[in-house]
């Protein structure tokens, strides 16, 4: 290479035809000396629209994820997603994922987030461990004339941003079997915060069955009860949907009962929150 910079002085030229070497150098080597970055997998389709929880546009970064399940022990997440302003306004991603081999022998991930060739799937958005609705696409991944379209979903959650949820393990059904949320109010005062409670199962026969806890979390008298998917039988249907009523204990003491109809096999059941205010007309013993 000859580099001709006349007008610049002589350790500068040697430097600027220095760098030009590298830079051919580099060229040369091109791609195969470069790791390459992996290409991002197609965009299924786009979910858009507002989050509200308790009435309120869902904080900026509240995460989202959109699953299809079989039943709660057999699920996938499909996409993710995040609010992205003040407004609640947030954005999901589902990406087609062919890694798995060809449209007839795909398993796991793919034949669960998209149809194969045609019909439509069904999803459910759960945001801080609830389930905060479901929208629909008709992609599949036979044709990708219908991947990428942007879908209009707005969600909506009844659990307070200040409501303590737990997190889910890792790998673990990312909803309880139903959040129980309320106030509770021993003799006429609200419970203090960090006040136990206890939430039973109670069979057409047999004894109750320990099915979920939680506790007060401020000084309103504000709790939370999480029954987990996980909880023992007895504490939801497994197939047949009907009601399960759970009686409150606080310090042993029964303070009220709630029922749901929550089933197993159908996820869109599952992760709702109801609303129960519990109530006894003095303070149990044990209650803190």
């Amino acid at each position: 290479m000859k580099c001709q910079l006349d007008r610049i002085p002589r350790l500068a030229r040697a430097g600027l035809c220095a760098l030009a070497l590298v830079a051919l150098l580099i060229a040369a080597v091109g791609p195969a000396g470069a790791q390459q970055a992996t290409p991002a997998s197609p965009l299924a389709v786009r979910f858009t629209g507002v989050l509200t929880l308790a009435g309120r546009p869902a904080p900026r970064g509240t995460t989202l994820q959109a699953i299809t399940a079989r039943n709660a022990h057999d699920f996938v997440v499909c996409g993710t997603g995040r609010v992205v302003d003040a407004n609640g306004d947030y954005v999901l991603d589902v990406p087609v994922n062919r890694s798995t081999g060809s449209a007839p022998a795909i398993q796991n991930r793919t034949d669960r987030c998209l149809a194969a060739s045609a019909g439509s799937t069904t999803y459910v958005f759960v945001a801080r461990g609830e389930n905060v609705g479901g929208c629909a696409s008709n992609a599949v991944l036979d044709d990708p004339t219908t991947w990428g379209q942007v879908i209009p979903c707005n969600l909506q959650g009844l659990l307070p941003t200040a409501a303590p949820v737990a997190a889910a393990a890792v790998g673990a059904f990312p909803m309880p079997l139903a959040h129980f949320f309320g106030t509770l109010t021993l003799g006429n005062q609200p419970a203090p915060p960090g006040t136990k409670l206890q939430a039973e199962a109670v069979p057409g026969s047999g004894a109750p069955v320990a099915c979920g806890k939680g506790s007060v979390y401020d000084d309103r008298g504000d709790y939370l009860v999480d029954v987990p998917a996980s909880a023992p039988a007895g504490c939801a249907s497994a197939t047949v949907p009907r009601s399960t009523t759970y009686v409150f204990l606080v310090g042993g003491v029964n303070v009220g009962s709630c029922a749901i109809v929550a089933t197993l096999d159908d996820p869109t059941t599952l992760g709702h929150v109801v609303t129960c205010n519990l109530y006894v007309a003095s303070q149990p013993g044990g209650a803190g």
